[in-house]
């Protein structure tokens, strides 16, 4: 049970239209639910007891959280925006793997996303943790290797609560790292100091991709923000790193050499070719070919132009059509001709069909796909 373990913090920000969906999701929810309401009206909220909500206004992401943390007496948390939808079997799955594991302080499993039309299932980043795991003792080592293979969705990971608090501390005790697109860096440095992170084969939660939820950092306001006009790629360098540097005990070189690792993307690119020597589509998926086959996203319609796509369709679900997430991070599409990689690996070195489900698609496992429709039914009440 994770009722006396686990604590979800939501984050809202200037957005009305998701909150009642999620907060009838979590209303009765196996755990406690923070909401963290820096809106500068606060709501009319009703009907979300047990679980607490506090308007923070003038408090800023980093702080509001760690304030929150410091209250807070479970041993893990886990912060996510108001339009996810969390597994509680997933993270039972995974505080259990933490409780076994006490030199990792940080995990999450395999997420999809929630778009206007279909479900995507997340791959090849969650492939690469778990066909090719990594730990360490070392810390400078942890640090190499959760830049040289960045996500972002590590944020939302579940986090030693002890560990969380750290990270949220050492962002506001240094302000330069304290921008929305610096952030989720400095989390995964400031974790992988503290220990290592892991991802399980289990179903972790569905994320909204929806045209309608007003994404925070597709905002018009966010340059006003959160140092939104501060950009990793160009500004990063020029910030004080000495307190990086000092955490680690490494001079201005190393945090050079991990951040180019970062930007570049090779190290990444090249573990992911290395995926595609294994046979990575499940024997049951149904592959689509057509001449145009033509998506929409965010509203904005997407073509392989001048050359065929596809899709592997994983089931249905409520209607929506569970595809295989081609590409990296949100790319449902993989590079022009990326698709080309996915039925190739059709031909590669076999994994047993098991593995296959069990391990690289538990969200399409049975009892996954019952907790997806459950999911689906709160959209479906509580359309935006």
């Amino acid at each position: 049970m994770i009722k006396d373990k686990l604590t979800v913090i939501v984050t809202i920000k200037d957005r009305v239209n998701t909150l009642p969906r999620a907060m009838n999701y979590y209303k009765d929810f196996p755990c406690d639910v923070i909401y963290l309401d820096s809106t500068s009206e606060k709501k009319a909220i009703q009907d979300i007891l047990p679980h607490g909500y506090r308007h923070v206004p003038d408090k800023n992401y980093c702080e509001k959280i760690y304030e929150c943390c410091e209250t807070i007496k479970t041993k893990y948390s886990v912060i996510v925006c108001d339009d996810d939808f969390l597994s509680p079997t997933g993270l039972e799955e995974c505080i259990d793997y933490l409780e076994q594991n006490p030199s990792c302080v940080s995990c999450r499993g395999q997420t999809a996303s929630l778009n206007d039309s279909f479900i995507a299932v997340e791959s090849l980043e969650y492939f690469m943790e778990v066909v090719f795991p990594f730990s360490s003792e070392c810390p400078k080592e942890r640090v190499k290797y959760a830049w040289s293979h960045f996500n972002g969705a590590s944020v939302h990971n579940i986090v030693r609560n002890d560990v969380q608090k750290n990270i949220f501390k050492f962002v506001l005790d240094n302000p330069q790292f304290n921008a929305i697109k610096f952030f989720d860096k400095i989390h995964s440095f400031m974790t992988a100091i503290q220990g290592n992170s892991a991802v399980v084969p289990v179903f972790f939660g569905l994320r909204s991709d929806e045209s309608k939820t007003g994404h925070f950092v597709s905002s018009p306001k966010l340059k006003k923000l959160w140092n939104g006009h501060l950009n990793f790629k160009d500004d990063f360098l020029d910030v004080d790193l000495k307190p990086m540097q000092e955490i680690i005990n490494v001079d201005r070189k190393f945090i050079e050499n991990i951040f180019h690792e970062l930007v570049n993307g090779k190290t990444m690119d090249d573990d992911i070719d290395r995926l595609f020597e294994l046979d990575l589509v499940p024997p049951r998926s149904k592959f689509s070919y057509s001449e145009y086959l033509d998506f929409t996203i965010s509203g904005h319609p997407f073509d392989f132009i001048g050359a065929h796509g596809c899709k592997f369709v994983l089931g249905v679900v409520n209607g929506y059509e569970i595809l295989l997430r081609m590409g990296t991070g949100g790319d449902i599409y993989g590079d022009n001709k990326g698709y080309e990689k996915w039925y190739a690996s059709k031909h590669k070195t076999k994994i047993n069909e098991n593995i296959v489900i069990n391990t690289l698609y538990p969200t399409i496992l049975k009892k996954n796909l019952k907790e997806i429709s459950k999911m689906i039914s709160f959209i479906e009440r509580f359309p935006l």
